[in-house]
């Protein structure tokens, strides 16, 4: 029997089943990569390690990632946070060295610290992020070399943090204190508060990782005020930690300090959250801490108002302040979620990303610090200084060759706080982690 001639033609005309199946799989393989905000349409679970700000958790970035999952709903965000310090790096050193780390991990910049991103990079842990649309101009360039190699940067930066003495001006001004200019104008500040029955300067000393931020904080304004190339003549060896008389200097000023009764006892001893209801009550008057940190502090004591100063030198015109982008979120070099780790480091350069975060911590966003307006209000004290540019600077061990040397800082300080060590012991101790490295 003859076929109807129109239906040959539809046959002809019908796909073969193995072509339908390929189509229909090719279908469903683009439907599930994008959709039309280029996020993954099918919901993907993008692992993330960070810092936690107390009891495990850290509230401020949670929040950020609670906006990115609004933009992205079909990015899930699995965020652990664990300690800050030794712990946190051990903990993604071990992910990483057994290939099972998460997709985004927090790190700092440059090369001195536990968790840098630079020695990450190297081994090949760290996907570069060159191409990404704000790669180009988004780090400032004084710390360039702090996030890029060659032509391959690493890291997105998620806020610049100043650092510098945090303190309630309610408080000094009931110990009849002002704000110290001069070191030893900050010496009698310490005599004063014991003499009413208070500390003025806070100390976790317990972590090397605290009591090394404490060491390069009071060293910038000698050290820096000095010789602002320093850190590049050691990156040459043109100059040693023990043959520098600032540095020996700037330690000795660490033990006046001690001498001076401007910790709480047992600060060596001491960490974060014990240390942290004397300053909140007000019974230790200033802190050496991040401004990214204020948020914390301010959850604790609503009704309490703060400001930062400079940690001060010999003169007043010796005062050095550090700000850089420290703070930032790398890619895992093996994620399998590649296109969602885009998202999430896309998302934090952003001026709505980056503005949150700073609001909530006291930090200032890139945006911010680039145009210097709408700085969060404790930094009013720091003001006039991060107007100066020759005065403000990268932290110095963010540019140290490895983390031995930032670790043996902190392990000295505490030395010095006990009388186990002496300044020049200490910087001997530091040349030699240099050397190591």
């Amino acid at each position: 029997m003859q076929r109807d001639r129109s239906e040959g033609r539809a046959s002809r005309r019908r796909p073969r089943p193995t072509a339908l199946a390929l189509l229909a799989a090719l279908a469903g393989a683009l439907a599930l990569s994008v959709n039309a905000s280029g996020a993954p349409a099918q919901t993907v679970t993008l692992k993330l390690l960070a810092q936690s700000t107390g009891a495990g958790g850290n509230t401020q970035l949670q929040a950020v990632i609670e906006k990115f999952e609004q933009r992205y709903p079909n990015i899930k965000v699995d965020a652990t946070y664990l300690p800050i310090g030794t712990a946190y790096a051990q903990a993604l050193r071990t992910q990483l060295q057994a290939g099972n780390a998460p997709d985004v991990f927090y790190v700092t910049a440059g090369s001195g610290g536990l968790q840098s991103v630079l020695p990450l990079a190297r081994e090949g842990y760290v996907a570069d992020l060159s191409r990404r649309p704000w790669a180009k101009d988004y780090v400032p360039e004084n710390a360039r070399h702090l996030y890029w190699i060659g032509n391959r940067l690493y890291a997105v930066p998620i806020n610049v943090v100043p650092v510098g003495v945090l303190h309630q001006p309610a408080v000094l001004e009931q110990l009849g204190i002002r704000v110290p200019t001069t070191m030893a104008q900050f010496l009698n500040a310490c005599r004063r508060a014991v003499a009413g029955g208070k500390r003025f300067l806070n100390l976790a000393g317990a972590s090397a990782q605290n009591a090394g931020l404490f060491g390069v904080v009071v060293a910038g304004s000698y050290v820096l005020a000095k010789d602002p190339q320093w850190n590049q003549k050691r990156l040459r060896n043109r100059v040693t930690f023990a043959g520098t008389p600032a540095w020996r200097t700037a330690l000795q000023r660490i033990v006046d300090m001690k001498n001076a009764g401007c910790f709480p006892p047992g600060a060596e001893g001491n960490d974060n959250v014990p240390a942290t209801p004397g300053f909140v009550s007000g019974q230790v008057a200033s802190w050496v801490l991040p401004s990214s940190i204020v948020g914390l502090i301010k959850s604790f004591n609503r009704n309490a108002q703060y400001n930062f100063f400079a940690m001060p030198g010999d003169k007043a015109a010796d005062t050095q302040v550090y700000a850089s982008p420290n703070d930032a979120f790398a890619i895992y070099s093996r994620t399998r979620v590649r296109e969602a780790a885009n998202r999430f480091v896309d998302f934090w350069a952003t001026p709505q990303a980056g503005g949150l975060y700073a609001k909530l911590t006291g930090a200032a966003s890139l945006y911010q610090a680039k145009k210097g307006r709408h700085l969060a209000w404790e930094l009013r004290g720091l003001a006039p200084l991060l107007k100066q540019s020759k005065r403000v600077h990268p932290l110095m061990n963010l540019e140290w060759r490895n983390p031995a040397v930032f670790e043996t800082l902190g392990k000295g300080v505490q030395g010095l706080l006990t009388g186990q060590r002496t300044p020049l012991q200490v910087l001997q101790e530091m040349d030699a982690a240099w050397a190591s490295g």
